[in-house]
């Protein structure tokens, strides 16, 4: 507890959760999505696939190759599946309240549940180390490819039930 009664978060906490960084992290999610679809991302989608990116362990244990299957790494990986699932649930004001943030800084429109950027890449990680932690920068490097792994898995209800969430 601080000085006034409040309760203290560490810094990382307060840069991982902060709104505008969220915003990024759905930019790119968007962004991945979009390269593999050609359409906009399901909303329903980034309030998955950001505490997936969040969570360290998932993060650093997803495959690299974009071939394969979401359904049997979730399978093969239980234990993470489940973590994932109560994350988003805990998480779900930080991710509404960055993708809110995104939508009112025009880096992503809205249109019938879909989110969509015609925004290029960020900028090269070197160029963001200086504003984020290496955590931070290890989740913008991932969250493209989570949305492109997103897309090739087809429909956003089955995707939710592999992870153990309600459509």
């Amino acid at each position: 507890m601080s000085p006034r009664g409040t309760l203290t978060v560490p810094r990382e906490e307060l840069h991982l959760l902060n709104p505008s960084y969220i915003s990024l992290l759905v930019r790119e999610f968007v962004r991945g999505y979009q390269s593999e679809r050609r359409q906009g991302a399901p909303v329903v989608l980034v309030f998955v696939a950001i505490p997936l990116v969040l969570y360290l362990p998932v993060r650093s244990s997803i495959p690299r190759n974009i071939t394969s299957s979401m359904y049997v790494w979730t399978e093969d990986h239980r234990d993470l599946q489940a973590a994932v699932a109560q994350r988003a649930g805990a998480l779900h004001d930080v991710v509404r309240r960055g993708v809110m943030f995104a939508l009112a800084a025009g880096t992503v429109g809205l249109e019938r549940a879909l989110l969509f950027t015609d925004e290029g890449p960020l900028a090269k990680p070197s160029t963001l180390k200086s504003i984020t932690t290496p955590d931070m920068a290890a989740a913008l490097s991932r969250i493209a490819w989570i949305g492109r792994w997103f897309a090739r898995a087809g429909d956003p209800a089955t995707i939710l039930l592999t992870w153990g969430l309600r459509p």
